[in-house]
């Protein structure tokens, strides 16, 4: 609201200064021909009279001709004052209607997140429509924010910029102020374009975006017991029954209705689908595995299935196109307002959408409490509090090292509890349920909301053995369950080793970045030569002559003067002389050399290994100044020779460098050869520390 305000208020103060402007010309252009024919008069009358005139600093006083010749060929700059006057006349108008039109869309933005958030607090069906009328006006009314305050900055450059010439005295405009006008404007044209091309994205968020998941797609033929109990729970609860279940390695428990293709063979599932991890139906019992089933089916029911499909996605997008509106706005900043009114409208819905979502998961597990009671709703939560971090330590184990012969992860997970045991349950209590889309509450939130309590019949429950005396239902459930188990375990190892063949192929690539030879970097400093030289020649050769003339006796007067302004200025050319040799023994002597494992920089007392680099920084002011950053363990060299250039300061463990720059390199690429060199040494040291000790020929 402020800055379509101020730009209201700029163009306010325009107005008048150009009606000023354009009253003060016309009424020049109508007075100055009779100022001439006056002038001629007195001229004709009094050959001799003076006339007092301004010239800009004084008055000072001139014939009636001259004063005649100076008004005639003012006629033409006030003609021309008020033809500039008039071009720019409407331009004050169009930035306070664009102001305008900014300061009202803002300000109805403003007024509809207010009362659409607070509609959107009354139930879920209000939050879905409230959300839907915003989604189709919220694009117009940024889209007049940004199209407002375009026209504005446009308009008031371009009357500054013209205002310019009136500025001027002779009407010579200097035209870098139309060059920044023209930047200035420039920006907020091309900011407008990022931003309703960001604005056509919010208006084409109907479609859902396809998400992909690990797993297998399992049927009746694969589980016939999980489809069996799949369908008992629904009708239970008079929920739809899924059109597919998927089993994976990671994640948690969940359902959707988005398009989600599955990896690795690529299927794609377009309806409801129900996500169910291996880990979990092996060391959970039924019971517990009914309450968490139960609970994500409830999401079928009523209106979660409408608020999946429709809401969701759009939500989602709409997030997206806003971060992308917030990038457009990081490289112009005359979107930021409407940026920021966008993310306000964004975050009033954002809090009644965690509403209704945490009331979602709170009647989720009601409904799932009728079906299998409610205890089976609270250790089904407290097992997962436990079996969650397990997965997450094995999966990361066996992600770290995928070479080797295939295993079952899941027997890895097993193994994993009966070394270590359990993680305390009192640190994981408070994590959220991994989900795809929805935030969830905390468990002793759900607790609680179930009218229980956390007791140490929970606890003990939660944190018994990972399998018990009976088969696990993923046995009983699954037709050939291990199978199954070693499926999804070689997915992940296989998943697991192409993305450590990617991330070997990318070190490598860094690593090859560089060659073997040394690369040696000039100073750049042939100019600075030249310039001493020059001060030598200007300064040396008079002291030469003066001295030559002293000792020949030409001059006589004032010897004294004569011989201490020689020394002087003798002093200041052998100056200029000894530091254009110094520059030129810099010239043959490379200011840094680049090799595979170590930097040689000028002046230190030893190379620097890359890897005891820490950071650099690149600076320029009257010349190139680099420094470097080591890592706590370095050794740290010395600084060597008499008027080095080359600091290093001991506390802070950085060695800095000055220079005239490097010769044939402009800054930027300056930092590139050190960022190349700087990954190359990192990217081999990975590629030695990862991948020593593979069997010859392991995938990697």
């Amino acid at each position: 609201m402020l800055f379509p305000a101020l730009m209201i208020g700029i163009a306010l103060w325009e107005r008048p200064r150009n009606v000023e402007t354009l009253r003060l010309y016309s009424a020049a252009v109508q007075g100055l021909p009779h100022t001439v024919a006056e002038l001629h008069r007195i001229e004709a009358r009094d050959p001799t009279a003076t006339i007092a005139k301004w010239n800009g600093r004084e008055q000072e006083f001139v014939s009636p001709a001259l004063a005649a010749v100076a008004a005639e060929q003012a006629i033409p700059v006030a003609e021309r004052g008020v033809w500039l006057s008039h071009v720019r006349a409407p331009l004050p108008r169009i930035a306070m209607a664009g102001g305008l039109l900014a300061l009202l869309s803002g300000g109805a933005g403003l007024l509809i997140a207010a009362r659409a958030g607070a509609i959107a607090r009354r139930s879920r069906s209000h939050l879905i429509d409230s959300f839907s009328r915003v989604h189709r006006i919220l694009p117009f009314l940024l889209g007049g924010v940004v199209v407002g305050l375009a026209c504005a900055i446009v308009a008031i450059c371009l009357f500054e910029a013209i205002g310019a010439w009136f500025w001027s005295r002779n009407g010579d405009v200097d035209p870098r102020i139309f060059l920044i006008a023209a930047m200035f404007g420039g920006a907020a044209v091309y900011g407008a374009f990022l931003a309703l091309r960001g604005l056509r994205d919010i208006l084409a968020l109907n479609t859902s975006e396809t998400f992909e998941e690990s797993g297998r797609i399992v049927g009746e033929s694969e589980a016939p017991g999980l489809w069996q109990v799949v369908r008992y729970l629904a009708e239970q609860q008079k929920a739809l029954v899924p059109d597919a279940i998927v089993v994976g390695l990671d994640g948690g428990f969940y359902v959707t209705e988005r398009a989600m293709r599955i990896q690795p063979g690529g299927q794609l599932l377009d309806g409801r689908t129900l996500y169910l991890p291996a880990p979990y139906l092996e060391m959970m019992d039924d019971e517990e595995l009914a309450g968490v089933i139960g609970h994500e089916l409830a999401h079928f029911v009523g209106e979660d299935t409408s608020y999946s499909r429709h809401f969701t996605p759009i939500y989602m997008g709409l997030e997206n196109a806003l971060i992308a509106m917030g990038q457009a706005t990081a490289r112009v900043s005359s979107t930021y307002p409407a940026y920021r009114l966008g993310l306000h409208m964004f975050e009033r819905f954002d809090h009644a959408v965690k509403h209704w979502g945490r009331l979602r998961e709170f009647e989720a597990d009601r409904l799932s409490s009728l079906a299998s009671g409610p205890r089976s709703i609270a250790k089904s939560l407290m097992r997962v509090s436990v079996i969650a971090p397990v997965v997450a330590v094995a999966l990361e184990r066996a992600f770290a090292e995928p070479a080797g012969e295939a295993r079952d992860l899941i027997a890895d997970m097993l193994r994993l509890v009966h070394d270590h045991g359990w993680p305390d349950i009192a640190d994981h209590l408070e994590d959220r349920a991994v989900h795809p889309t929805d935030t969830h509450p905390s468990t002793p939130q759900r607790i609680k909301a179930l009218k229980l309590s956390l007791d140490d019949g929970l606890t003990a429950v939660a944190t018994r053995p990972p399998i018990g005396p009976l088969p696990s239902p993923g046995a009983r459930l699954f037709a050939d369950w291990l199978g199954l188990r070693r499926a999804l375990s070689a997915d992940f190892q296989a998943a697991a080793r192409q993305a450590h063949a990617a991330h070997r192929a990318h070190l490598q690539n860094r690593a090859a970045a560089v060659g073997q030879e040394e690369v040696k970097l000039y100073e750049k400093s042939a100019i600075m030569i030249g310039v001493y030289i020059f001060m030598a020649a200007i300064f040396g050769i008079p002291a030469l002559l003066v001295a030559m003339f002293l000792a020949n006796g030409t001059i006589t007067d004032d010897r004294l003067t004569c011989a201490i302004f020689a020394a002087v200025i003798g002093v200041i050319g052998a100056g200029g002389l000894a530091m254009a040799v110094r520059l030129i023994r810099r010239y043959r002597t490379p200011v840094f050399v680049f090799g595979p494992d170590m930097v040689t920089v000028k002046n230190l007392s030893q190379p620097l290994r890359w890897l005891d680099i820490e950071y650099f920084q690149v600076g320029v002011r009257y010349a190139t100044a680099v420094m470097f950053g080591l890592v706590p363990d370095a050794p740290l060299p010395n600084a060597i020779g008499a008027l080095t250039r080359t600091r290093v300061r001991k506390k802070q463990r950085t060695i800095s460098v000055v220079f005239y720059g490097i010769r044939g390199m402009r800054r930027a690429d300056l930092v590139e050869s050190f960022n190349r060199y700087l990954n190359a040494a990192h990217a081999r040291r990975a590629l030695e520390e990862s991948y020593t000790g593979l069997p010859e020929g392991a995938p990697s």
